[in-house]
């Protein structure tokens, strides 16, 4: 992946412990909202990438890359079929709670590090509501590099 292959896609916070175990493979996440929209976007064309802001990060994206998967509402027999491939693939996430709690939508992406991050101002929103702003805090938003036809 280059930096400069992305599309139109997710963005998305998560914890930095999380993003730097995922770099360069093919990981999981959870999270406690609906990714319908996500799932729509991935649905329609194909493919989607994916943009991530460390949580409590200085505000730029420093990894993206492909979402791969969004399966929404997950049934137990899911969650176990996940664990069990993640499992067979030697990847542990027991510590990480994926398996308790509430959980609407998961997700399977391929990201790598940015080598030069850049402001998540710089995504708008797919919507057409403009750019992000530097204070956005929701699950996700679909969006795209300024720019970038949709």
């Amino acid at each position: 992946m280059n930096d400069h292959t992305f599309g139109p896609g997710v963005f998305s916070r998560n914890h930095l412990p999380y993003l730097r175990r995922a770099h360069a493979k093919r990981v999981l996440f959870r999270s406690q909202k609906r990714w319908a929209g996500a799932r729509e976007l991935l649905d329609k064309r194909g493919h989607a990438s994916i943009y991530f802001t460390p949580v409590g990060g200085d505000g730029r994206v420093h990894y993206a890359g492909r979402l791969v998967a969004v399966e929404l509402d997950p049934t137990p027999a899911t969650l176990e079929r996940l664990r069990n491939e993640l499992k067979a693939r030697d990847v542990t996430t027991g510590k990480e709670g994926l398996w308790s709690g509430t959980c609407r939508t998961v997700y399977v992406v391929e990201i790598e590090q940015l080598q030069e991050p850049f402001p998540m101002t710089e995504l708008e929103k797919l919507s057409g509501e403009g750019a992000l702003s530097a204070e956005y805090g929701y699950a996700y938003s679909l969006v795209r590099r300024m720019g970038e036809a949709a």
